[in-house]
Protein backbone atom coordinates (compact mmCIF):
# COMPACT_ATOMS: atom_id res chain seq x y z
CA UNK A 1 0.00 0.00 0.00
CA UNK A 2 1.45 3.46 -1.01
CA UNK A 3 1.82 5.86 2.17
CA UNK A 4 -0.55 8.14 2.67
CA UNK A 5 -0.08 12.19 1.14
CA UNK A 6 0.50 15.05 4.14
CA UNK A 7 -2.45 16.97 3.91
CA UNK A 8 -1.79 20.39 1.96
CA UNK A 9 -0.70 23.56 3.81
CA UNK A 10 -3.13 25.92 4.46
CA UNK A 11 -3.20 29.40 3.46
CA UNK A 12 -3.73 32.38 5.36
CA UNK A 13 -5.95 35.31 4.63
CA UNK A 14 -7.26 38.48 7.00
CA UNK A 15 -8.74 41.79 6.81
CA UNK A 16 -11.47 43.25 8.37
CA UNK A 17 -15.11 42.33 8.16
CA UNK A 18 -16.54 44.86 5.86
CA UNK A 19 -20.08 42.89 5.73
CA UNK A 20 -21.45 40.46 7.37
CA UNK A 21 -23.67 38.39 4.67
CA UNK A 22 -24.74 35.30 6.63
CA UNK A 23 -24.13 34.14 10.01
CA UNK A 24 -26.07 31.20 12.05
CA UNK A 25 -26.01 31.80 15.77
CA UNK A 26 -26.60 28.20 16.40
CA UNK A 27 -23.91 26.57 14.44
CA UNK A 28 -21.94 29.34 14.15
CA UNK A 29 -21.70 28.81 9.80
CA UNK A 30 -20.76 32.51 8.71
CA UNK A 31 -20.36 34.16 4.98
CA UNK A 32 -18.43 37.34 5.47
CA UNK A 33 -17.06 40.28 2.92
CA UNK A 34 -13.52 41.10 4.03
CA UNK A 35 -11.51 43.95 2.72
CA UNK A 36 -8.26 42.36 2.58
CA UNK A 37 -4.87 44.10 1.68
CA UNK A 38 -3.57 43.41 -1.83
CA UNK A 39 -7.16 42.43 -3.19
CA UNK A 40 -8.92 44.89 -5.46
CA UNK A 41 -12.44 43.39 -4.44
CA UNK A 42 -13.77 42.16 -1.24
CA UNK A 43 -12.95 38.85 -0.34
CA UNK A 44 -15.81 36.20 0.96
CA UNK A 45 -14.71 34.24 3.57
CA UNK A 46 -17.00 30.84 4.17
CA UNK A 47 -16.06 29.54 7.52
CA UNK A 48 -17.45 29.11 11.53
CA UNK A 49 -17.21 31.39 14.46
CA UNK A 50 -19.52 31.86 17.69
CA UNK A 51 -19.95 35.80 16.97
CA UNK A 52 -18.87 38.51 14.36
CA UNK A 53 -19.71 42.26 13.27
CA UNK A 54 -18.89 44.72 10.44
CA UNK A 55 -15.44 46.20 11.65
CA UNK A 56 -14.35 43.45 13.41
CA UNK A 57 -11.02 41.80 12.18
CA UNK A 58 -10.93 38.44 10.97
CA UNK A 59 -7.83 36.42 10.25
CA UNK A 60 -8.09 32.64 8.74
CA UNK A 61 -6.55 30.05 7.64
CA UNK A 62 -7.78 27.39 5.06
CA UNK A 63 -7.98 27.20 1.09
CA UNK A 64 -9.35 28.64 -2.17
CA UNK A 65 -12.39 27.64 -3.78
CA UNK A 66 -14.44 28.27 -6.75
CA UNK A 67 -17.80 27.65 -6.04
CA UNK A 68 -19.71 27.17 -9.38
CA UNK A 69 -22.84 29.70 -8.05
CA UNK A 70 -21.14 32.24 -5.72
CA UNK A 71 -17.12 32.06 -7.56
CA UNK A 72 -14.09 32.51 -5.60
CA UNK A 73 -13.88 31.64 -1.93
CA UNK A 74 -12.04 31.19 0.86
CA UNK A 75 -13.10 28.12 2.68
CA UNK A 76 -11.54 28.66 6.23
CA UNK A 77 -11.13 26.09 8.83
CA UNK A 78 -9.97 28.29 11.28
CA UNK A 79 -11.09 31.74 11.58
CA UNK A 80 -10.38 33.90 14.42
CA UNK A 81 -12.02 37.38 14.86
CA UNK A 82 -10.56 40.45 17.06
CA UNK A 83 -11.99 43.89 17.98
CA UNK A 84 -10.77 46.58 15.26
CA UNK A 85 -7.81 48.85 15.63
CA UNK A 86 -8.96 51.69 13.45
CA UNK A 87 -11.11 54.35 14.61
CA UNK A 88 -13.96 53.66 12.17
CA UNK A 89 -13.68 50.24 12.54
CA UNK A 90 -13.76 50.43 16.68
CA UNK A 91 -16.73 53.08 15.47
CA UNK A 92 -18.47 50.36 13.47
CA UNK A 93 -17.90 47.49 16.04
CA UNK A 94 -19.46 49.31 18.77
CA UNK A 95 -22.44 50.42 16.82
CA UNK A 96 -23.40 47.24 15.39
CA UNK A 97 -24.59 45.97 18.57
CA UNK A 98 -22.20 43.39 19.22
CA UNK A 99 -21.85 44.62 22.87
CA UNK A 100 -24.71 44.98 24.87
CA UNK A 101 -25.60 48.64 25.98
CA UNK A 102 -24.20 50.44 22.92
CA UNK A 103 -25.80 51.31 19.63
CA UNK A 104 -24.60 54.05 16.93
CA UNK A 105 -25.07 57.29 18.67
CA UNK A 106 -23.32 56.02 22.20
CA UNK A 107 -20.49 54.32 19.91
CA UNK A 108 -19.64 57.94 18.27
CA UNK A 109 -19.50 59.19 21.53
CA UNK A 110 -17.63 56.95 22.81
CA UNK A 111 -14.92 56.73 20.07
CA UNK A 112 -14.91 60.46 20.07
CA UNK A 113 -14.05 60.64 24.17
CA UNK A 114 -11.76 57.85 24.35
CA UNK A 115 -10.03 56.75 20.80
CA UNK A 116 -8.34 53.98 20.21
CA UNK A 117 -8.25 53.61 23.98
CA UNK A 118 -12.21 53.00 24.65
CA UNK A 119 -11.83 48.98 24.94
CA UNK A 120 -9.28 49.70 27.92
CA UNK A 121 -11.68 52.25 29.36
CA UNK A 122 -14.40 49.25 29.24
CA UNK A 123 -12.32 46.44 30.51
CA UNK A 124 -10.07 48.15 33.09
CA UNK A 125 -11.89 51.90 33.97
CA UNK A 126 -15.47 51.14 33.72
CA UNK A 127 -16.76 53.69 36.21
CA UNK A 128 -14.96 56.60 33.25
CA UNK A 129 -18.40 55.65 31.25
CA UNK A 130 -20.41 57.69 33.21
CA UNK A 131 -18.55 60.73 31.78
CA UNK A 132 -20.36 60.61 28.79
CA UNK A 133 -23.87 62.16 28.54
CA UNK A 134 -27.03 59.63 28.61
CA UNK A 135 -24.61 56.59 30.29
CA UNK A 136 -25.99 56.10 33.72
CA UNK A 137 -25.01 53.37 36.07
CA UNK A 138 -27.35 50.77 34.23
CA UNK A 139 -26.04 51.53 31.02
CA UNK A 140 -22.61 50.83 32.07
CA UNK A 141 -23.19 47.61 33.73
CA UNK A 142 -24.61 46.53 30.64
CA UNK A 143 -21.75 47.56 28.65
CA UNK A 144 -18.62 46.40 30.96
CA UNK A 145 -20.78 42.93 31.52
CA UNK A 146 -21.39 42.81 27.27
CA UNK A 147 -17.54 43.20 26.91
CA UNK A 148 -16.93 40.33 29.21
CA UNK A 149 -18.66 38.40 27.41
CA UNK A 150 -16.97 38.95 24.07
CA UNK A 151 -14.00 38.62 25.65
CA UNK A 152 -14.51 35.12 26.92
CA UNK A 153 -15.98 34.04 23.75
CA UNK A 154 -12.06 34.90 22.38
CA UNK A 155 -10.32 33.49 24.91
CA UNK A 156 -12.52 29.99 24.28
CA UNK A 157 -11.78 29.84 20.69
CA UNK A 158 -8.02 30.93 20.92
CA UNK A 159 -7.59 28.40 23.63
CA UNK A 160 -9.51 25.72 21.50
CA UNK A 161 -7.38 26.91 18.17
CA UNK A 162 -4.48 26.50 19.89
CA UNK A 163 -4.82 23.02 20.58
CA UNK A 164 -5.99 22.26 16.97
CA UNK A 165 -9.55 22.73 17.10
CA UNK A 166 -11.42 23.71 14.45
CA UNK A 167 -13.63 26.59 14.46
CA UNK A 168 -16.79 24.62 13.81
CA UNK A 169 -15.89 22.41 16.35
CA UNK A 170 -14.90 24.69 18.55
CA UNK A 171 -18.69 26.49 18.24
CA UNK A 172 -19.69 23.28 19.06
CA UNK A 173 -17.84 23.53 22.21
CA UNK A 174 -18.95 26.56 22.74
CA UNK A 175 -22.33 26.14 22.63
CA UNK A 176 -22.57 23.04 24.51
CA UNK A 177 -20.76 24.51 27.56
CA UNK A 178 -20.68 28.36 27.33
CA UNK A 179 -18.19 29.66 29.54
CA UNK A 180 -17.25 26.86 31.34
CA UNK A 181 -15.96 25.50 27.63
CA UNK A 182 -12.04 25.69 28.54
CA UNK A 183 -12.42 24.73 32.38
CA UNK A 184 -14.39 21.23 31.11
CA UNK A 185 -12.05 20.73 28.03
CA UNK A 186 -8.56 20.45 30.48
CA UNK A 187 -10.47 18.47 33.37
CA UNK A 188 -11.34 15.93 30.69
CA UNK A 189 -11.35 16.20 27.02
CA UNK A 190 -12.91 13.02 26.57
CA UNK A 191 -16.33 14.48 27.85
CA UNK A 192 -16.09 16.17 24.41
CA UNK A 193 -17.53 12.75 22.40
CA UNK A 194 -19.52 11.55 24.40
CA UNK A 195 -21.23 15.21 24.76
CA UNK A 196 -21.10 16.73 21.02
CA UNK A 197 -22.65 15.22 18.13
CA UNK A 198 -19.75 14.91 15.02
CA UNK A 199 -16.50 14.94 17.48
CA UNK A 200 -15.30 11.18 18.77
CA UNK A 201 -13.02 9.67 20.73
CA UNK A 202 -9.94 9.82 18.36
CA UNK A 203 -10.55 13.90 17.90
CA UNK A 204 -10.74 14.08 21.88
CA UNK A 205 -7.83 11.97 22.08
CA UNK A 206 -6.22 14.21 20.31
CA UNK A 207 -6.88 16.91 21.72
CA UNK A 208 -6.31 14.91 25.41
CA UNK A 209 -2.78 14.33 23.80
CA UNK A 210 -1.76 18.28 23.60
CA UNK A 211 -3.13 19.85 27.00
CA UNK A 212 -0.57 17.40 28.30
CA UNK A 213 -2.91 14.04 29.28
CA UNK A 214 -0.87 10.78 29.25
CA UNK A 215 -1.65 8.22 27.33
CA UNK A 216 -1.76 5.49 30.61
CA UNK A 217 -4.30 8.46 31.89
CA UNK A 218 -7.18 6.54 33.80
CA UNK A 219 -9.06 9.41 32.00
CA UNK A 220 -8.25 7.68 28.56
CA UNK A 221 -8.72 3.92 29.14
CA UNK A 222 -12.44 4.55 30.55
CA UNK A 223 -13.35 6.58 27.52
CA UNK A 224 -11.10 4.13 25.32
CA UNK A 225 -13.07 0.75 26.81
CA UNK A 226 -16.39 2.45 25.23
CA UNK A 227 -14.49 3.12 22.19
CA UNK A 228 -13.53 -0.39 21.56
CA UNK A 229 -17.06 -1.50 21.82
CA UNK A 230 -17.83 1.48 19.68
CA UNK A 231 -15.54 -0.34 17.27
CA UNK A 232 -16.90 -3.72 17.94
CA UNK A 233 -20.68 -2.67 17.39
CA UNK A 234 -19.67 -1.42 13.94
CA UNK A 235 -19.05 -5.29 12.84
CA UNK A 236 -22.35 -6.11 14.19
CA UNK A 237 -21.64 -7.09 18.11
CA UNK A 238 -23.60 -5.48 20.88
CA UNK A 239 -21.07 -6.52 23.21
CA UNK A 240 -17.81 -8.44 23.93
CA UNK A 241 -16.14 -11.26 25.81
CA UNK A 242 -14.52 -9.65 28.92
CA UNK A 243 -11.55 -10.82 28.04
CA UNK A 244 -12.05 -10.19 24.14
CA UNK A 245 -12.43 -6.15 25.17
CA UNK A 246 -9.33 -5.98 27.16
CA UNK A 247 -7.18 -7.42 24.10
CA UNK A 248 -8.87 -5.45 22.10
CA UNK A 249 -8.64 -1.91 24.21
CA UNK A 250 -4.93 -2.81 24.81
CA UNK A 251 -4.18 -3.04 20.88
CA UNK A 252 -6.21 0.16 20.01
CA UNK A 253 -4.94 2.17 23.27
CA UNK A 254 -1.46 0.75 24.00
CA UNK A 255 -2.34 0.65 27.84
CA UNK A 256 -1.37 -2.10 29.64
CA UNK A 257 -4.19 -4.56 31.31
CA UNK A 258 -4.81 -3.89 34.80
CA UNK A 259 -5.13 -0.27 34.14
CA UNK A 260 -7.90 -1.45 31.01
CA UNK A 261 -9.68 -4.09 34.00
CA UNK A 262 -9.59 -1.05 36.16
CA UNK A 263 -11.33 1.07 33.44
CA UNK A 264 -13.60 -1.33 32.70
CA UNK A 265 -14.73 -1.77 36.26
CA UNK A 266 -15.04 2.22 36.76
CA UNK A 267 -17.46 2.26 33.94
CA UNK A 268 -19.40 -0.80 35.22
CA UNK A 269 -19.89 1.07 38.14
CA UNK A 270 -20.72 3.92 36.87
CA UNK A 271 -23.62 2.08 34.42
CA UNK A 272 -22.14 3.80 31.28
CA UNK A 273 -20.98 0.11 30.66
CA UNK A 274 -22.72 -3.14 31.62
CA UNK A 275 -21.89 -6.58 32.08
CA UNK A 276 -24.16 -9.54 31.78
CA UNK A 277 -23.39 -13.21 31.66
CA UNK A 278 -24.21 -14.86 27.76
CA UNK A 279 -23.71 -18.71 27.66
CA UNK A 280 -21.66 -18.50 30.74
CA UNK A 281 -18.94 -16.07 29.75
CA UNK A 282 -19.25 -12.75 31.21
CA UNK A 283 -19.92 -9.82 28.68
CA UNK A 284 -19.53 -6.19 28.49
CA UNK A 285 -22.19 -4.21 26.80
CA UNK A 286 -22.43 0.03 26.03
CA UNK A 287 -25.38 0.67 28.35
CA UNK A 288 -27.86 2.29 24.92
CA UNK A 289 -26.84 -1.19 23.58
CA UNK A 290 -27.61 -3.43 26.57
CA UNK A 291 -31.21 -1.60 27.29
CA UNK A 292 -32.25 -1.86 23.83
CA UNK A 293 -31.17 -5.66 24.22
CA UNK A 294 -33.14 -5.66 26.99
CA UNK A 295 -36.32 -4.10 26.03
CA UNK A 296 -36.34 -6.27 22.63
CA UNK A 297 -36.33 -9.40 24.58
CA UNK A 298 -38.77 -7.88 27.17
CA UNK A 299 -41.33 -7.66 23.85
CA UNK A 300 -40.57 -11.02 22.97
CA UNK A 301 -41.18 -12.41 26.48
CA UNK A 302 -44.46 -10.62 26.35
CA UNK A 303 -45.42 -12.22 23.31
CA UNK A 304 -44.82 -15.20 23.79
CA UNK A 305 -46.28 -15.72 27.31
CA UNK A 306 -49.13 -14.14 26.27
CA UNK A 307 -50.50 -10.99 28.17
CA UNK A 308 -54.01 -10.35 26.58
CA UNK A 309 -56.48 -13.69 25.84
CA UNK A 310 -58.13 -12.63 22.90
CA UNK A 311 -61.21 -15.64 22.79
CA UNK A 312 -61.79 -14.35 26.68
CA UNK A 313 -62.50 -10.51 25.71
CA UNK A 314 -65.73 -9.14 25.90
CA UNK A 315 -66.26 -6.68 23.26
CA UNK A 316 -69.17 -5.33 24.66
CA UNK A 317 -66.83 -4.02 27.60
CA UNK A 318 -65.61 -0.39 27.48
CA UNK A 319 -62.24 -1.84 28.44
CA UNK A 320 -62.72 -4.89 26.22
CA UNK A 321 -62.89 -7.14 29.61
CA UNK A 322 -63.09 -10.58 30.31
CA UNK A 323 -66.24 -12.42 30.09
CA UNK A 324 -65.83 -13.79 33.57
CA UNK A 325 -65.97 -10.67 34.90
CA UNK A 326 -62.04 -10.37 36.21
CA UNK A 327 -59.69 -7.15 34.64
CA UNK A 328 -59.41 -7.48 30.84
CA UNK A 329 -59.90 -11.45 31.32
CA UNK A 330 -56.85 -11.96 33.59
CA UNK A 331 -58.09 -14.55 35.10
CA UNK A 332 -58.57 -16.09 31.47
CA UNK A 333 -55.18 -15.74 30.80
CA UNK A 334 -53.65 -17.41 33.85
CA UNK A 335 -55.89 -20.39 33.19
CA UNK A 336 -54.24 -20.19 29.02
CA UNK A 337 -50.92 -22.44 27.94
CA UNK A 338 -47.95 -19.67 26.69
CA UNK A 339 -48.63 -18.44 23.14
CA UNK A 340 -52.63 -19.32 23.18
CA UNK A 341 -53.56 -15.87 22.22
CA UNK A 342 -51.33 -16.23 19.03
CA UNK A 343 -52.68 -19.49 18.07
CA UNK A 344 -56.15 -17.76 18.43
CA UNK A 345 -54.99 -15.04 16.61
CA UNK A 346 -53.85 -16.92 13.79
CA UNK A 347 -56.81 -19.75 13.79
CA UNK A 348 -59.32 -17.26 13.95
CA UNK A 349 -60.93 -15.41 10.58
CA UNK A 350 -60.41 -11.70 11.70
CA UNK A 351 -63.22 -9.66 10.91
CA UNK A 352 -64.01 -5.48 10.63
CA UNK A 353 -67.74 -6.31 11.97
CA UNK A 354 -66.26 -8.45 14.77
CA UNK A 355 -69.45 -8.03 17.06
CA UNK A 356 -71.00 -10.33 14.46
CA UNK A 357 -68.70 -12.78 15.25
CA UNK A 358 -69.05 -14.07 19.16
CA UNK A 359 -65.55 -14.72 20.88
CA UNK A 360 -63.87 -12.25 18.88
CA UNK A 361 -62.61 -8.82 19.68
CA UNK A 362 -64.22 -5.41 17.84
CA UNK A 363 -61.32 -4.20 15.77
CA UNK A 364 -63.30 -1.12 15.45
CA UNK A 365 -63.38 -0.67 19.23
CA UNK A 366 -61.74 2.58 20.89
CA UNK A 367 -59.99 0.70 23.00
CA UNK A 368 -58.42 -1.89 20.10
CA UNK A 369 -57.38 1.41 18.77
CA UNK A 370 -55.03 2.26 21.22
CA UNK A 371 -57.63 4.82 22.43
CA UNK A 372 -58.06 3.05 25.67
CA UNK A 373 -55.61 -0.12 24.78
CA UNK A 374 -52.93 1.03 27.95
CA UNK A 375 -55.00 -0.40 30.56
CA UNK A 376 -54.84 -4.02 28.66
CA UNK A 377 -51.08 -3.66 27.33
CA UNK A 378 -48.33 -1.03 28.15
CA UNK A 379 -47.01 -1.07 24.60
CA UNK A 380 -50.03 -2.21 22.68
CA UNK A 381 -47.83 -5.11 21.03
CA UNK A 382 -50.36 -7.25 21.02
CA UNK A 383 -52.92 -5.02 19.10
CA UNK A 384 -50.87 -4.43 16.54
CA UNK A 385 -49.94 -7.78 16.57
CA UNK A 386 -53.65 -8.62 15.73
CA UNK A 387 -53.80 -5.47 13.46
CA UNK A 388 -50.97 -7.03 11.38
CA UNK A 389 -52.50 -10.85 11.52
CA UNK A 390 -55.55 -9.35 10.45
CA UNK A 391 -54.62 -7.01 7.24
CA UNK A 392 -52.45 -10.28 5.73
CA UNK A 393 -54.91 -12.80 6.47
CA UNK A 394 -57.83 -10.58 4.89
CA UNK A 395 -55.33 -9.94 1.66
CA UNK A 396 -54.83 -13.61 1.35
CA UNK A 397 -59.01 -14.21 1.26
CA UNK A 398 -58.90 -11.77 -1.31
CA UNK A 399 -56.51 -13.39 -2.77
CA UNK A 400 -58.09 -16.68 -2.70
CA UNK A 401 -61.73 -15.14 -3.55
CA UNK A 402 -60.42 -13.87 -6.55
CA UNK A 403 -58.56 -17.06 -7.63
CA UNK A 404 -61.37 -19.16 -7.20
CA UNK A 405 -63.78 -16.42 -9.18
CA UNK A 406 -61.46 -17.04 -11.81
CA UNK A 407 -60.98 -20.49 -12.01
CA UNK A 408 -65.16 -20.79 -11.95
CA UNK A 409 -65.48 -18.43 -14.82
CA UNK A 410 -62.88 -20.56 -16.82
CA UNK A 411 -64.72 -23.53 -16.48
CA UNK A 412 -68.22 -21.86 -17.40
CA UNK A 413 -66.10 -20.82 -20.52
Amino acid sequence: MSAQSPPPELERVSGLVERVTYHNGDNGFCVLRLMVKGERELVTLVGHTPTVSPGEYASASGSWITDREHGRQFRAVFVKIAPPNTLSGIERYLGSGMVKGIGPVYAGRLVKAFGAGVFDVIEQSPARLREIEGIGEVRAKKITSGWADQKIIREIMVFLHAHGVSTSRAVRIFKTYGQDAIAVVRENPYRLASDIRGIGFLSADTIAQKIGIAKDSPLRAQAGVSYALAEASSEGHCGLPHQDLVALAIKLLEIPAPIIEEAIAQEIAGEVLFDDTVDDQRCVFLAPLYRAEQSIASQVRRLKVGGLPWSAMDVDHPLGGGKTGDPAGAQSARSRPPGADLEDARDHRWSRRGKNHPGQRDLDHPACQGGQCAALCADRSCCQTAFRIHRTRSQDDSSAAGNQSGERAVQTQ
